[in-house]
C-alpha cells in the first residue's frame, strides 16, 4: 500500500510541475504577444479624458481581441511587407527570363553568323574552283 501511495504522490507532483511549466509558458507567450502587438499597434492607442491609455487590443486566455480598425491596420502592414517580397521574387523571375532570352538570341545570332560565313566560303570556293577549271 505504501508503494501505491508513493507512486500516486509522485505522479501528482509531476502533474503539478507540468501544469506550472504550461502556465509559465502561457504567461511568457501572452507577454510576448502583448509586447509585439504593443509595438505594432502603438499608433492605434487612444488616450482617454482622464489620461488612461486604451490599447487597440486585448489578450485573452486563448484569443486576441482587436478594437475597430486595428485588424485592418495589421492587414495593411502585412500586405506592405508581403509586397516587398513579391517585388524581390518578380525581379528574380524577370532577370532569369531576360537572361534566358538573351542567351537564346546570342545562340541564334551565332548560328546565323555561322551559316552566313559558310555560304560566303562556299560561294568563294565554287568561284575559285570554276576559275581553276577554266
Amino acid at each position: 500500500a505504501e508503494y501505491d501511495e508513493k507512486e500516486v504522490d509522485e505522479s501528482q507532483e509531476e502533474k503539478k510541475e507540468d501544469a506550472s511549466v504550461v502556465d509559465n509558458n502561457t504567461s511568457q507567450h501572452r507577454d510576448a504577444v502583448e509586447a509585439l502587438l504593443g509595438n505594432v499597434l502603438k499608433d492605434m492607442e487612444a488616450v482617454g479624458d482622464d489620461g488612461t491609455v486604451a490599447k487597440a487590443f486585448a489578450v485573452g486566455k486563448s484569443r486576441v481581441y482587436f478594437r475597430a480598425g486595428a485588424l485592418e491596420h495589421l492587414e495593411t502592414a502585412r500586405l506592405d511587407a508581403l509586397g516587398v517580397y513579391a517585388i524581390v521574387i518578380e525581379r528574380a523571375a524577370r532577370g532569369f527570363l531576360a537572361r534566358s532570352k538573351f542567351l537564346r538570341h546570342k545562340d541564334a545570332a551565332t548560328v546565323i553568323q555561322s551559316s552566313a560565313r559558310r555560304l560566303i566560303a562556299r560561294s568563294k570556293f565554287q568561284k575559285d574552283r570554276c576559275a581553276a577549271t577554266a
